[in-house]
């Protein structure tokens, strides 16, 4: 089992890092955010739209889902995958892709959406099973329809705030999973419906844990000296084993 950080940075890509997207390869494939360079990140490790089964967005901000039209886009042309990808989103996310395509792209490509993607959309509070795990849903401090996922395949579980403002209980609802992805959009500073590094360093993770930040922006990379375990700040291109995590 293998997943791989390929988006690491926030809207404004800071550090030279990509949006939100990251890759999950089990016995099934699974993109998680899709930011619109996520198909750079997929080609970075030899991937591209024909190994992905499964898409779980976290909320309808550029940042984290406009690679789902690009991906459309690219099917049509050059891949032609041959069998859907289940697209798990809050609710709107589907038209959304929608009218981006219709405004930019022809009639043919959007077609074409409706045999690359199965849209399945729910808000927070919902439980969701697939065949090799399950998605549940956690409500979310953050426009876009946001919402927080615990995500689970082949029995391990990924806890994944998507953007929020901090929550604590909710937090540690995403703390019970086998590994932890919280955004820390700051350092210091604090911006209105984001999570900022002193939000975590002063929450009572356990030792034994293992939270990864993401969506990062300059002033968090320039705590990177007091980012110690059980937080772990993230680079593109990072890999981890989840079933096989070590300090």
């Amino acid at each position: 089992m293998d997943f791989y950080f390929l988006g690491t940075g926030n809207a404004f890509g800071h550090g030279g890092r990509r949006r939100s997207h990251y890759y999950w390869e089990g016995s099934s494939s699974l993109m998680i955010d899709a930011g619109y360079d996520a198909m750079s990140g997929l080609r970075s490790i030899g991937k591209n739209i024909s190994d992905i089964n499964m898409i779980f967005i976290s909320h309808l901000h550029p940042d984290h889902c406009l690679g789902l039209p690009q991906f459309v886009l690219e099917d049509f042309y050059v891949l032609k995958k041959e069998e859907p990808i289940e697209v798990f989103g809050p609710k709107g996310l589907k038209n959304l892709v929608i009218d981006y395509i219709k405004k930019f792209y022809n009639p043919e490509v959007l077609s074409h959406m409706e045999k690359l993607y199965i849209f399945d959309e729910v808000g927070p509070d919902k439980i969701k099973k697939f065949e090799q795990g399950k998605l549940e849903t956690f409500k979310a401090d953050h426009e876009g329809n946001a919402r927080m996922q615990r995500i689970t395949l082949d029995d391990v579980k990924l806890g994944y705030t998507g953007d929020t403002g901090f929550i604590p209980n909710i937090f540690d609802e995403m703390l019970m999973a086998d590994f932890t992805i919280t955004e820390a959009s700051s350092g210091r500073n604090r911006i209105p419906h984001h999570t900022n590094v002193l939000d975590l360093l002063n929450h009572d993770i356990p030792k034994n844990k293992f939270v990864y930040l993401s969506h990062v922006g300059e002033s968090t990379i320039e705590m990177r000296n007091e980012i110690i375990h059980p937080l772990i700040l993230t680079e593109d291109g990072m890999k981890i084993n989840p079933k096989n995590q070590k300090l």
